[in-house]
């Protein structure tokens, strides 16, 4: 079984989910869809997953914006979400190697400043029209010590290519569990359990497990417990009637 990263497998179904009335800022337990929630998903599509993480407020930038200066290149990459750390934050900062020059370079510090690439503040600025983003550069912890340099500044950016959302971000090495819609044979249809660790599908807990629809329609696995609507070999309605135990 090949392994998949949990942000890209769950990214099929759940990309543009929002947090309704979700506390941010505190690591919980949340589960996808919500109980009794009709829901209609395709073959290949995660029908219900348990993970853990915060809700965060970010920006996603719908496309690549670039700026550079004297060799210094960043980019933002499109999709990916850039949050503020806690409640009180002043800025933004990015979830991945903001810097170019570091991507898939030696990180060994002092050979490429891959910690400040990580680190560096984000001021995004919203003007009447469009929006602009501020590169800062930390010169202590403190938030309130941060220069922007005006070589590093995206102007310009068309509203509708900034999502501004409250966004689940996993905690890093958590346990996370899925079911996903595998299809339809006749009057049995099938379904993949998989449990995955350190953001990685652990093969030995992926399981194949079905349900007789001459039997019934409620399927049940791991402690998850959901109601078939309809299902074809394509798509299936369905309800989660109890989360993952």
């Amino acid at each position: 079984m090949k392994k998949y990263l949990l942000l890209s497998l769950l990214s099929i179904t759940f990309l543009t989910i929002q947090a309704e009335e979700k506390t941010l800022y505190r690591t919980i337990d949340d589960n996808i869809p919500s109980i009794d929630e009709e829901t209609t998903l395709y073959l290949g599509d995660i029908m219900i997953v348990q993970r853990n993480g915060q809700y965060k407020e970010c920006f996603i930038p719908k496309t690549s914006l670039e700026i550079g200066w004297k060799g210094e290149n960043y980019e933002f990459i499109p999709n990916k979400p850039i949050c503020k750390k806690k409640k009180d934050s002043l800025y933004f900062y990015p979830n991945y190697i903001l810097m170019t020059n570091c991507r898939g370079a030696n990180k060994t510090i002092g050979t490429c400043p891959y910690v400040l690439s990580l680190g560096k503040p984000i001021d995004l600025i919203e003007n009447e029209t469009s929006y602009e983003i501020k590169i800062g550069f930390p010169r202590s912890n403190s938030e309130k010590k941060v220069k922007f340099n005006k070589n590093f500044i995206v102007s310009n950016i068309d509203k509708n290519n900034i999502i501004y959302q409250d966004w689940f971000l996993y905690t890093e090495n958590s346990f996370q569990q899925t079911i996903e819609y595998a299809g339809k044979s006749g009057k049995t249809l099938k379904f993949i359990y998989s449990e995955f660790k350190d953001n990685f599908a652990r093969d030995a807990f992926t399981r194949e497990f079905t349900i007789d629809l001459n039997e019934g329609n409620i399927g049940a696995y791991k402690g998850a417990i959901f109601e078939v609507i309809e299902a074809t070999n394509s798509s299936i309605t369905y309800k989660v009637k109890r989360h993952f135990q």
